[in-house]
């Protein structure tokens, strides 16, 4: 897919690496927003990214990643979609790409810059471009909170305990000898806590939605607060964000409109250099 003029890459124009990343990031948004544009997908601007366009009309000043929600049946129209509506300049990964790593979300990869995070339960077999996560908002069940969020964690815990042990067994025959097994029996609680979410989806209503994908998650929202989108600024153009906006960052972040000390501004650990690419 060829890219408008507007759209092309402005990384060159940041002064800091900070800046040249979330341009980089700003590059991919635009490009995703094209081809949901395009092809009748509904997304929106979730978790920090929302915060940034609410209170910063952009980017968090010292945030270095983005991220978008989307039901999770537009989830999987783009999914299918993005493999050959990407430019040659991005590309989409999903777990199944990297089997032992704890991937829990797909992707969307710049192929011109490498980024490398210290944390052992993700990225560190993977070095690879700057990206977007994409999060599938899934319906939670009309249950006790407690209930909703004791099967999500074992869920989130089982996947990410499952991609540990393979990953470990994989260093040799004896760690091998024990570590099948445990990924064995991880995978089993993880498929097992899933089924029981999915049968009760089927038989209860589903008032609330979290952005959760094999993943732990302590938060969950009013399903209306994402039954439509409304645009709003974000750095050099519009981009959706909920219409319940308010009210999910509420829930989400507390007092959302102030701006927390610099001891409380969280960074990820990450090593990166916007214009090498991965090897």
């Amino acid at each position: 897919m060829k890219i408008p003029v507007g759209y092309m890459d402005r990384r060159r124009e940041g002064d800091t690496v900070l800046r040249q990343t979330q341009l980089v990031l700003l590059h991919l948004l635009h490009v995703i927003d094209r081809i949901c544009s395009e092809n009748g997908i509904r997304y929106w601007l979730a978790w920090g990214s929302c915060l940034g366009a609410m209170r910063h009309d952009g980017f968090i000043p010292w945030d270095d990643d983005l991220d978008i929600g989307l039901s999770v049946k537009d989830f999987k129209r783009l999914i299918k979609l993005l493999p050959r509506e990407l430019p040659e300049d991005a590309r989409l990964q999903v777990p199944a790409d990297c089997p032992k790593v704890a991937i829990p979300f797909p992707k969307v990869r710049d192929c011109s810059s490498f980024l490398f995070e210290s944390r052992p339960d993700i990225s560190t077999a993977d070095p690879s471009g700057i990206y977007i996560d994409i999060f599938p908002f899934v319906e939670i069940p009309k249950v006790p909170k407690v209930v909703s969020d004791v099967f999500y964690t074992v869920c989130g815990s089982s996947y990410h305990r499952y991609h540990f042990f393979l990953n470990k067994g994989a260093r040799s025959v004896r760690s091998a000898l024990w570590c099948v097994p445990l990924a064995a029996a991880c995978r089993v609680v993880n498929l097992a806590a899933k089924g029981v979410l999915w049968l009760l989806r089927k038989i209860l209503p589903c008032p609330y939605v979290g952005d959760v994908f094999d993943h732990g998650c302590s938060f969950r929202y009013r399903k209306e607060w994402f039954l439509s989108t409304k645009m709003h600024k974000f750095e050099d153009g519009e981009f959706p964000v909920p219409v319940g906006a308010e009210d999910y960052l509420s829930v989400r972040y507390g007092d959302w409109h102030e701006i927390p000390p610099p001891e409380e501004r969280p960074s990820h650990a990450r090593i990166v250099d916007p214009f090498r690419a991965a090897m």
